[in-house]
């Protein structure tokens, strides 16, 4: 139910900071930045871990060096049931049908403020990204699985918010690169993707081509992922997993709510957290040449309404979620703190295809 918002967040976030945002960090006076900070791998253990570690009284023996610490894994996605629900409860699954074609629109719209090295960005309200994908089922395996294969058809960006012409221009350009992607993926009749294998338009910029972890992620979310379980009104259950975003990984966890059961759909409501390991690697495509990042923290929640259609792959969701992100970026020998706020509103349904192109 959720295609692309998260991976747009990192190409947005570079044009912003491009087009009118701060783009030479300064470092604090006296604070000298640290190789090891810059080099080091992202860590897997928790902070109040880290926290205990360098706590030890000094004259404590020192374990044995095991090597440099293992960064972060995709994980992916588990479902736990939290509260079956009422009675008479079900096993929820998607029947898929072979030979079908299905549209899903959805629109995409995104406020963005930051502050690098003392210097700030205002707050700037981006148009609304409208995409239509187009997906193909080729196939129902004997278990039941769906082989599907995707493509986006087209990208508008909306003249719904007034912007610096400049970033308009910008974000346009970029959109356009989606415009092509196409991939394959299996989906199970639980709504959970695997085998997912996608590559972006010809007109992709690196910054997309940057992300297409991300953005083959983002695909992997298109359906609701339902238990094992038979679950009734009122069940809940948590769908967590760890998930590619800018380069870096974010753990995300959503819990969903059964507010109505009938016999081809359900509607359900949403909570929705975000967090990450941090000093990892990040990829921000308009920072200067030679600068890094780092990720030092995201904590994001949202929520939201979705109602599958056991019929469908394409159903409809509606969700808004707040972000904060703190980055550090580290450039000619210095160091200075990056933040971000972004706040995305996301809407899909079933789309009908496009108008065939007038002619010349």
């Amino acid at each position: 139910m959720r295609i692309l918002p998260s991976s747009l967040v990192p190409v947005l976030a570079s044009l912003l900071l491009a087009c009118g945002g701060p783009t030479e960090p300064t470092a604090p006076t006296g604070t000298p930045a640290s190789t090891a900070d810059a080099t080091a791998p992202a860590s897997t253990q928790p902070a109040d871990a880290a926290a205990s570690t360098s706590a030890k009284p000094k004259d404590e023996p020192a374990q044995a060096d095991v090597g440099p610490a293992k960064p972060p894994e995709i994980v992916q996605p588990t479902v736990k049931v939290t509260a079956p629900g009422a009675a008479p409860r079900r096993a929820l699954r998607y029947k898929f049908k072979a030979g079908t074609t299905e549209y899903l629109e959805m629109d995409m719209k995104m406020s963005m403020g930051m502050s690098m090295g003392g210097k700030s960005a205002p707050k700037t309200d981006l148009p609304t990204i409208r995409t239509l994908m187009r997906i193909d089922a080729k196939e129902v395996t004997p278990e039941g699985d769906l082989r599907c294969d995707l493509s986006t058809e087209k990208v508008d960006v909306l003249d719904d918010v007034a912007v610096d012409p400049k970033l308009r221009a910008a974000v346009e350009k970029e959109m356009k690169g989606i415009v092509g992607l196409h991939g394959k993926a299996r989906i199970s009749a639980r709504g959970v993707a695997s085998e997912t294998e996608f590559d972006l338009g010809p007109g992709a910029s690196e910054t997309l081509k940057s992300q297409l972890d991300t953005i083959r992620d983002s695909v992997r979310q298109m359906s609701v992922p339902f238990p094992e379980e038979e679950v009734g009104k009122g069940a809940k259950w948590d769908v967590t997993s760890r998930v590619p975003l800018g380069g870096a990984l974010v753990d995300s966890k959503t819990s969903y709510t059964l507010t109505k059961l009938e016999a081809d759909r359900a509607d359900a409501e949403i909570a929705i957290t975000m967090s990450a390991p941090p000093n990892q690697p990040m990829h921000i495509g308009a920072l200067p040449p030679g600068a890094t990042a780092t990720l030092d923290s995201v904590a994001g929640t949202g929520s939201g309404k979705v109602s599958p259609s056991f019929v469908r792959l394409v159903g409809t969701s509606t969700t808004k979620i707040a972000m904060e992100s703190s980055f550090s970026v580290t450039m000619k020998g210095e160091k200075a703190q990056m933040k971000m706020k972004s706040e995305i509103a996301a809407a899909t349904r079933p789309g009908k295809a496009p108008a065939p192109a007038a002619k010349k």
